[in-house]
């Protein structure tokens, strides 16, 4: 209460009006929300009326012309006076002047009508200059030439008031109606039917009389604007217009035009111009050639959807081939002159479109007329007069390795004997048959683009141009919106290469991957290397096509042009260039290749995807190394030979260690023995168990199991000869490669795997087989360290006499099962550590584009990185930051720092807990932890002398004291341990009967019944089973009480000091070699048959710089390369995968920590099952 009353008092002092102060007084006044409210709009400043202008820049034709400074239409009669009650402001007959227009197609001024003169302001002088400079002057008046103006004193109408008297076209001045005129019509002077009216004489001076002069050679007035033979004219009275063709004429009305006798009119009108072609050559061609057929296109690789394959077909009658077919083939089969040769290129660009087929009628009859023809000055076979070059008739082979190239390469400007870019020139033609000239190639095969505001992500004119460097190889994807490539007509190419030796230009050989022969084979898609033989190269190409692709039935756009109904574009575009085999500066014949897509524009409209498309384009420098697959092939052989060696000694070592024989001997009532000799209770008076020597959980492995084993030590070999195979090679490829000056060695080609032949194919193969079998051997592993027995074995003795009176402290017993739960996840190194320091440096410094294919160390351009390239770059960075690790590691082991496995060592001694590990059946390791001590638990002074003793090294050998005689072994701590089969199974019988003593003893309602207990699944064999149910408190209680833990100590520390005869008895081996204790060599008297145990010394750690002891194979830490080689090559696949290193980097850390999360989880849960030590502890 007395609180709660100061708590009030506080509020009311608080709630109460404190004098205004200074700063008080000098605040705002505080507002409410509606008065802040109109505070601001009060401040705001007034809004911005924002001009508007208009997109739709169409104006009227007939009163309007177009501002471009105001950007707007302005009438031609603004700021005129029509009122005729006031004659000088009557000056308002004006239309809009198209003698100049915008790019719409709007006036951009106005002239005097039809029949009215122009009256300059500045020579009237009526404006001020007041006027000229606020804008305010009309430049012009129009005055009537027909009924004078009686106000102009200056200029007055010659011809003033006289009723034939008009203005010229142009509305200059005045003029009469001639004699030869029908007289004024309308606004102008009146000609008969198709008659041209005239008011220039023959030096384009004005005449007086205006005149009227018949149009002659099939020529015609024409008075309204229309369509006529497929040309659009325009209406005027002043010109004879032209029919199209030369031998065709105007009817007399000027309407139509026709072809002369015996010609025939050929062409759509719909489409395009039509012309005439002799009757009697077209006759023939079309009955040499059907014209139907001839105007027929086939499509191969329609797309039906984006995730589909393009494989669908559709056959179509093209109106484009169809328009141009019979007068082009007409006209170059029968060559006329010079003038046909438009003819014979148009014809040869319909081959081109017809992809060229050799059963099109196009294509047949250009090759026709090639055999009609003689070969040209060139003397190249295949290019005859007055026709195109339009295919190679050498051999594939022949073209590939031609050496007419002559000049020599380099990657620098090394001398003037040596060029290091590659130019490239484009010869151009439309459609048409018209050449449009040469261009040098720059960024032409970027076709495509993006509408805004997309343009960043399509190609264009702003894209990359390196790969025109030598040896400068490049890949991109960029997006193509296929709607963009409809606005221009597309372009035939001619593809050359500028010899800089001689300025010649060499032709560069087309490859159509969709070129189809007579029997629709797709000869040029090839599989193996030796296929390319019967390849089939061009010379023109074309990059899209949106005209073979229009019929009858197509749609236009607004402005009249064509929309197709079938697309077909370049998706794959590859410029690859070999450097000779002779020659390394020296190369062959670069070759284009390109692969079409083809997409219907209908699928458009219900699927927006169908529209958009990636395009693909490569530049490649190689060299192909003819012995370079047969080198492979051998080091891969003898990498298999090494691999299977080691596998077979592998084997047999495993099978030495896990073979034995059956015991012929046995082992009856031990349990009653160890129970006696510990002073425990012996469980109601049981006998113990019966003869153990036939159980039947003694038999050996399964044979599944055994044949799994034996696998997987086969992958396992393979992937550590096969690992270094690819990695030195791939060295190779980028040491030589990326840090030569001169021309040496080029990358192999590549083509994106297409066939089995590509020389990046088997190390892509070899890589995924590398990790997937590094996968799965070390998910083996871990499954073995999961399913590992593990023993403490406790030597402290009871401070008094009786055991059941002191009892030992089971807190040293937790505290190494902690370490050695901490101990199974560790690692030497720091994976993170690895994968922040690759980011950093090939992410933040740019190093992953050393990967690039360019010659280039110092080169960091982003680009496509080459697999071969990318995989020596990331994993020498695996290997640089492994070794450094090592190394620091290496050097705190000289400084004072021990390993953790070493540790862990020197904790189990001072505690006095020895450990005993059984990784296989008969095969485990054995730590020695037994200190000279009396007693381990003892107070803190007590262990600090015992340390401080260790240190000074003043303590005795920590050795097994039955080999304290023998002074090798008298420091010895850890060993590998070899057992029989009869230790086996009396180690099985006092487990097994526990078991059943502990079923007895414990509750009823156990969980999990009899058949769940690790002993009795472990009797049953395998004791292999993964991920055993873990035992409950009870059941874990129900072991204690009858002593299974002390029991279990007694019998391995009577097995260690030698208490024990016949197979139960062990003597000691001379360590292993290096090698021997890499691949696990047992002793030489182990054998299936062996009569006792054996214990050999380990010694790995000292040939290891880390130190690493043999037992810690059983946790993360003695399977550091192992788990190291599996980072690695996970994270090559996902960088082959995603292209990414970040995500790569993210995709490595995860897949480790799943198996590092596996393996602490199973790893403790088998800890707790084995040891009795509740998992509560293990932290």
């Amino acid at each position: 209460r007395s609180r709660r009353s100061r708590r009030s008092r506080r509020s009311r002092r608080s709630r109460r009006k404190a004098p205004p102060t200074i700063a008080s007084r000098m605040a705002p006044r505080r507002t409410g929300p509606m008065a802040l409210l109109f505070l601001c709009l009060a401040l705001a400043p007034s809004a911005l009326a924002l001009v508007q202008v208009d997109y739709e820049v169409v104006c009227d034709s007939a009163t309007e012309y177009y501002d471009t400074a105001a950007l707007e239409c302005i009438s031609c009669t603004e700021g005129c006076n029509d009122d005729t009650d006031d004659p000088s402001n009557a000056v308002c007959n004006k239309e809009p002047d198209y003698t100049m227009v915008d790019f719409y197609g709007n006036a951009l001024g106005c002239k005097c009508s039809l029949g009215y003169k122009r009256i300059w302001a500045l020579d009237q002088d009526t404006c001020t200059t007041s006027d000229y400079q606020s804008a305010s002057c009309t430049g012009f008046s129009c005055a009537s030439c027909l009924n004078g103006n009686d106000d102009d004193l200056e200029y007055p109408n010659p011809f003033e008031k006289n009723e034939n008297a008009v203005a010229y076209n142009d509305g200059d001045s005045c003029a009469l109606c001639g004699d030869t005129t029908n007289g004024i019509s309308g606004d102008d002077c009146g000609c008969p039917t198709n008659y041209v009216l005239t008011e220039v004489d023959d030096g384009l001076g004005y005449v007086i009389n205006k005149t009227c002069t018949a149009c002659t050679d099939g020529t015609a007035v024409i008075t309204s604007d229309a369509t006529i033979a497929g040309v659009n004219f325009y209406a005027t009275d002043y010109q004879c217009q032209r029919c199209p063709d030369p031998h065709m004429i105007f009817d007399s009305a000027g309407t139509t035009c026709t072809c002369d006798d015996d010609y025939t009119k050929t062409g759509q009108s719909l489409y395009g111009q039509q012309s005439c072609v002799y009757t009697e050559h077209s006759d023939a061609i079309k009955q040499s050639y059907a014209e139907t057929s001839a105007s027929t296109v086939n499509f191969f690789k329609i797309q039906a959807d984006q995730e589909s394959s393009p494989s669908g077909e559709l056959e179509m009658e093209s109106l484009v081939m169809k328009h141009h077919f019979l007068n082009a083939s007409t006209n170059c089969f029968y060559y006329n002159g010079p003038e046909n040769i438009a003819n014979c290129q148009t014809l040869a660009n319909l081959c081109v479109m017809q992809m060229y087929w050799p059963d099109s009628e196009v294509c047949e009859l250009f090759e026709d007329i090639l055999d009609k023809r003689s070969e040209n000055a060139r003397s190249q076979d295949g290019w005859v007069d007055t026709l195109p070059w339009l295919r190679y008739v050498e051999t594939a082979t022949e073209i590939r390795v031609s050496e007419a190239i002559t000049m020599q390469m380099s990657f620098g400007n090394v001398d003037d004997y040596h060029y290091h870019e590659m130019r490239y020139v484009l010869s151009k033609y439309y459609l048409n048959g018209t050449w449009m000239g040469y261009e040098d190639l720059t960024t032409q095969f970027y076709y495509c683009g993006m509408a805004a505001p997309n343009t960043h992500r399509g190609g264009g004119s702003s894209m990359s141009t390196s790969w025109l460097r030598f040896g400068h190889g490049y890949n991109n994807n960029f997006e193509c919106d296929l709607e963009t490539l409809m606005a221009d007509e597309p372009m035939f190419y001619e593809l050359f290469l500028v010899d800089e030796e001689t300025d010649d230009m060499m032709p560069v050989p087309v490859l159509l991957k969709d070129y189809r022969d007579s029997g629709l084979n797709f000869i040029n898609v090839n599989y193996e290397d030796a296929e390319e033989s019967n390849d089939v190269f061009v010379r023109r190409f074309m990059l899209y096509d949106t005209l073979s692709g229009v019929s009858d039935s197509s749609t236009t756009n607004d402005d009249g042009t064509y929309i197709p109904d079938v697309i077909r574009y370049a998706n794959k575009i590859t410029l690859s260039v070999q450097i000779q085999d002779t020659s390394a500066g020296k190369i062959y014949p670069p070759v284009l290749e390109l692969s079409y897509k083809e997409r219907e524009v209908s699928y458009w409209d219900s699927d927006s995807t169908m529209k958009r498309d990636f395009i693909f384009f490569r530049a490649e420098y190689s060299m192909k190394v003819s012995n370079y697959e047969d080198v492979v092939i051998a080091f891969f052989s003898v990498a298999c030979v090494l691999a299977g060696i080691t596998w077979t000694m592998r084997v047999n070592n495993w099978s030495r260690r896990n073979v034995r024989m059956r015991a012929a001997n046995s082992h009856t009532n031990m349990e009653g023995r160890l129970r006696g000799a510990d002073g425990l209770n012996s469980g109601g008076g049981r006998a113990g168990p019966p003869s153990m020597g036939r159980q039947p959980g003694d038999s050996g492995y399964s044979s599944f199991w055994y044949l799994w084993c034996v696998f997987m030590i086969l992958i396992h070999c393979l992937v550590i000869y096969f690992f270094p195979f690819i990695f030195f090679l791939c060295t190779y490829w980028f040491v030589f490669f990326k840090m030569q000056d001169t021309v040496y060695v080029m990358l192999p080609p590549s083509n994106n795997f297409e066939n089995e032949d590509d020389d990046y194919y088997i190390i892509w193969v070899l890589i995924y087989l590398c990790f997937f079998c590094q996968s799965t051997w070390i998910i083996h592993l871990i499954y073995g360290q999961c399913t590992c027995d593990v023993f403490f074995i406790d030597y402290e003795r009871p401070h008094g006499k009786d055991r059941a009176e002191t009892p030992v402290s089971v807190w040293r017993t937790i505290f190494a099962a902690n370490e050695w739960n901490e101990l199974q996840t560790s690692r030497p190194t720091s994976l993170s550590f690895t994968l922040f320091v690759i980011t950093m440096v090939l992410v933040g410094w740019k190093r992953e584009y050393l990967a690039t294919p360019q010659p280039n160390m110092n080169d960091f351009t982003e680009g496509d990185l080459n697999m071969i390239l990318r995989f020596a770059n990331t994993t020498w960075w695996f290997v640089v930051l492994e070794l450094f690790q090592l190394g620091f590691n290496w050097m705190m082991i000289y400084f004072g720092r021990e390993p953790k496995d070493q540790l862990f060592i020197d904790f189990c001694t001072m505690a006095k807990i020895s450990v005993l590990v059984l990784d296989e059946r008969y095969h485990g390791y054995y730590l020695h932890c037994d200190s000279p001590h009396a007693h381990a638990d003892t107070d803190m002074a007590t262990l600090t002398e015992r340390l401080l003793a260790e240190e000074s090294g003043h303590s005795t050998a920590r050795g097994i004291p039955v080999l304290g005689d023998r002074e090798e072994y008298r420091d010895i701590q850890c060993f590998d341990i070899y057992l029989t089969n009869g230790w086996s199974i009396w180690f099985n019988s006092i487990r097994s009967f526990l078991e059943r003593e502990a079923r007895e003893a414990g509750p009823k309602s156990t969980s999990g019944g009899g058949k769940d207990m690790p002993a009795y699944r472990a009797q049953q064999r395998q004791s292999r089973s993964f991920l055993r149910n873990s035992t409950t408190l009870r059941d874990r209680h129900a072991h204690l009480e009858v002593g299974a833990m002390e029991i279990i100590n007694k019998g391995l520390r009577m097995f260690i000091s030698q208490g024990l005869k016949n197979d139960l008895f062990w003597d000691v081996s001379p360590p292993q070699s290096l090698f021997g204790a890499l691949i696990k060599t047992p002793p030489p008297d182990i054998s299936a048959s062996s009569a006792y145990n054996v214990l050999t010394p380990d010694r790995l750690h000292r040939y290891t710089c880390t130190g690493t002891y043999a037992y810690a194979g059983v946790h993360f830490y003695g399977i550091e390369w192992d788990l190291w080689l599996h980072n690695a090559l996970t994270f090559a696949m996902f960088d082959f995968w995603f292209k990414d290193t970040a995500t790569s980097v993210v995709c490595t850390w995860a897949i480790y920590q799943i198996l590092r999360f596996f393996r602490g989880y199973f790893g403790t849960a088998n800890l707790a099952n084995r040891t009795l030590v509740d998992s509560t502890f293990l932290i």
